[in-house]
């Protein structure tokens, strides 16, 4: 019976091993009368030829039927690859199978060294990696690089990545860079090599980096990049075009990262601005410094091709910018601000020609495009159809394409033009509305600046224009100017350029050598650059002194008329078209040009319908 039953046994203890130049250790076994052992072993390290290898307490346990398991962590200090490898500690685990076999636990590891100096000489041979997945820290912000396939050419110590991903740093802060494809090799100063294809975000910075190509080089504790990216907007509604830097340079050292770069417009090649940028990782803050030493706008280039805000709003822009701006960032969130001005700049608005704008804009929240309020803007003259010269507006930028539009003040033909306030809605499709104040426009004053030598008038005027603006233009709606109280006069004061008009047309132009009037209205509708229905209204019409007078004439005079007078036509022609009656000389200037092409073609034409057919050195010999 004794002999058919297999004992059990229950063995623990401490023992201990070593010699034969072998370190010495000591193992502490427990094996219970189930089958389960578990176990400790701490081994004394090794050292031979300059080399040491130390074994963190080995434990091991087993179970009846399975293999044995175990874990610990060798750290290695020695010779390697023609180099040195101090403090490289590897966890180790797997199980010890019956049979003698060994496996070792895959997944993720978490491998560390205090030095690796490495060298190629000796070395042979590649490794082939089917991905990376390493985690970490940088100083004391979180460290991340994944990447796809990757290569280590073992004897020329050179390697390469395919769709490698890091990111340094946690939350709305982390520092983001991808490359399609990043290589290197190891130097005499550290390693260098290229990246292309890449991509990437610094921090909290609203912009965004693409088509980053280039070189980088790590030396001294130091990652440099140079080379060229392209600069988008990273808000949602993109806020200005992608520019290109060629120049750019980027350097990460003691856990931050300085930047510069210098930005064109990608199509025509002209420079747009510089950039500075620093960011620190161990608070998350930073700044972004952008300077505009000078913006040329010309037949070249235009606002719209920098910015969809601009389109709509002006056009063929003359003129120069200057500025800088600041982004700074930090746990708290993001602020922006900026100071720019223009000097002299002519354009095209919707409410017409622009010359000689002059303006200094103070941005309070440059990313929002948001103003301080009482900004002032100096116009050399606006030509809405009427020249408008020396004028002031006050406005403030609301950001989303608002304009707060605080007043304005022209001075007018011996009066003003005074501009309401309103807020302009820019990125709507409904018009903009515009009120103008006309007060205390001189007649006479207001004639004179339009050329009109031959008619003189009096009497001051007000009244007021409201002015609608859309993609299409301006127009008035319901404008009305009034004569004072008081009325004034008309009269026509030029020579006739034909005497033989006969009798009754002599005797009219005599009688409007002087007509007084004692209320005059007008009032305007229509397109600024088309049509435009003018309504004229006199009242109180008698002659005034210097007319020549007859019975006729004088009993007429005391008959109480109202004269209505509506008037259809384009807006900027009518000035000119009621010089043009009596001064011919201006139709002559505007169209000798195409007068004397006109007659050129005539008469090229009257001499190919004169020449003949077949030429004479051609025609038979009778």
């Amino acid at each position: 019976l004794f002999a058919a039953r297999r004992p059990e046994v229950i063995a623990t203890g401490r023992w201990t091993f070593g010699g034969g130049g072998l370190p010495v250790g000591a193992m502490e076994l427990d094996r219970r009368a189930d089958g389960r052992m578990t176990g400790l072993a701490q081994i004394d390290a090794y050292q031979a030829g300059g080399a040491r290898l130390a074994l963190d307490s080995v434990r091991f346990s087993s179970a009846p039927g399975t293999a044995m398991r175990f874990s610990t962590s060798a750290t290695l200090s020695g010779p390697l690859a023609g180099g040195r490898v101090e403090g490289l500690r590897v966890p180790i685990a797997g199980a010890l199978a019956a049979t003698g076999g060994m496996a070792f636990n895959g997944g993720c590891h978490r491998v560390t060294a205090n030095k690796v100096d490495v060298g190629p000489a000796g070395v042979r041979g590649a490794v082939r990696l089917p991905g990376l997945k390493l985690r970490g820290t940088s100083g004391a912000s979180p460290f991340a690089l994944d990447s796809g396939p990757g290569e280590i050419d073992l004897a020329r110590w050179r390697w390469s990545l395919a769709n490698a991903d890091v990111r340094i740093g946690a939350g709305d802060s982390v520092t983001h860079f991808a490359a399609g494809r990043l290589s290197g090799a190891a130097g005499g100063l550290g390693m260098a090599g290229t990246l292309a294809d890449a991509q990437g975000k610094i921090g909290a910075v609203p912009l965004d980096m693409s088509e980053i190509a280039g070189n980088w080089r790590w030396a001294d504790g130091a990652l440099t990049l140079d080379g060229g990216l392209v600069l988008t907007d990273a808000a949602a509604d993109k806020r200005f075009a992608p520019l290109i830097s060629r120049d750019a340079h980027l350097r990460f050292a003691d856990g931050v990262i300085d930047a510069r770069a210098g930005f064109d417009e990608r199509e025509s090649g002209r420079k747009i601005l510089d950039t500075v940028i620093r960011h620190r990782f161990a608070d998350s803050s930073g700044a972004a410094d952008l300077i505009v030493k000078e913006l040329r706008f010309d037949d070249n280039i235009q606002p719209e091709q920098l910015t969809t805000l601009a389109q709509g709003v002006v056009a063929n822009v003359q003129g120069s910018v200057v500025g800088d701006g600041r982004i700074e960032w930090n746990a708290d969130g993001v602020t922006s601000r900026g100071t720019f001005a223009t000097a002299n700049t002519d354009l095209a608005a919707a409410f017409g020609p622009v010359t000689g704008l002059t303006s200094t804009l103070t941005f309070d929240d440059l990313l929002g495009l948001h103003s301080a309020p009482g900004q002032t803007v100096a116009l050399k003259e606006v030509n809405p159809g009427i020249p408008v010269v020396d004028g002031k507006i006050d406005y403030q930028l609301l950001g989303g394409n608002r304009v707060r539009i605080e007043g304005g003040r022209w001075p007018f033909a011996g009066g003003e033009l005074l501009l309401h306030p309103a807020t302009l809605d820019f990125s709507a499709t409904q018009p903009r509305r515009l009120m103008f104040d006309v007060v205390g426009v001189d007649a006479a004053v207001f004639l004179q600046q339009f050329g009109f030598e031959n008619i003189n008038a009096t009497g001051k005027f007000d009244g007021t224009l409201p002015v609608e603006f859309d993609g299409l233009g301006g127009r008035v709606v319901n404008g009305r100017i009034d004569a004072r109280d008081g009325g004034g006069t008309l009269a026509y004061v030029g020579e006739l350029s034909n005497h033989n008009l006969g009798t009754m047309a002599n005797f009219a132009f005599g009688a409007l050598r002087s007509l007084k009037y004692d209320d005059l209205t007008i009032v305007l509708n229509g397109n600024l650059d088309g049509e435009m229905v003018t309504e004229i209204r006199f009242g109180g019409i008698g002659q005034g002194i210097g007319a020549k007078r007859n019975f006729l004439v004088d009993q007429v005079a005391k008959i109480p008329l109202i004269f209505n007078i509506r008037v259809e036509g384009p807006f900027r022609g009518l000035i000119f078209s009621a010089k043009s009656f009596y001064d011919p000389s201006v139709l002559v200037e505007q169209n000798l040009s195409q007068l004397l092409q006109a007659q050129r073609d005539a008469e090229a034409a009257a001499a190919a319908k004169a020449a003949p057919v077949q030429p004479p050195a051609s025609e038979p010999v009778q």
